[in-house]
């Protein structure tokens, strides 16, 4: 099985909301008002993408940080010089289908 890395953006708007998306999986991208939501569906949705999309099996995801890290610093309010997009990391465990 081989390991590769798919990079998430986390972009919290001025109203609340997160959009997650990847510069390095087309067709990601989710929205909404509670980050824990948003993660739950994550992981479903980049094994379905990767499946239809490129024929692998993921058999094992890995978040660095990890998702409670996450939604720690997602909590905090971050300084306006902080750009407002926070990259996070998908490591993928996977084989070909």
């Amino acid at each position: 099985m081989d390991e590769f890395l798919i990079q998430l953006l986390f972009d919290k708007k001025r109203d609340g909301r997160i959009h997650v998306h990847s510069p390095n999986m087309p067709g990601l991208h989710l929205a909404g008002d509670d980050l824990e939501s948003i993660q739950d569906d994550i992981e479903p949705i980049v094994k379905d993408l990767l499946l239809h999309n490129s024929h692998v099996i993921v058999d094992k995801i890995r978040w660095v940080p990890s998702l409670e890290e996450i939604v720690k610093q997602m909590g905090e309010p971050s300084p306006k010089s902080k750009q407002k997009q926070e990259s996070k990391y998908l490591v993928i465990e996977a084989r070909a289908a």
